[in-house]
């Protein structure tokens, strides 16, 4: 994820790229990857579900 923003030259705080390399929640990291090819900000990547918890999207 952290590669698909840094592409998109979206920037990240030292902050932020510690919270992604410190989940260990695959569930959440596959989320957080769909969002980040859509976001403007990498803060949005977090928006719609709590920290640290999978969000309610369903996948099929």
């Amino acid at each position: 994820m952290l590669r698909i923003l840094n592409k998109r030259g979206i920037p990240m705080d030292q902050a932020f790229r510690n919270k992604v390399m410190g989940t260990t929640d695959l569930a959440l990291l596959e989320d957080w990857i769909d969002r980040a090819f859509d976001v403007t900000t990498a803060e949005k990547i977090f928006e719609g579900a709590p920290d640290d918890a999978p969000s309610p999207k369903v996948r099929s």
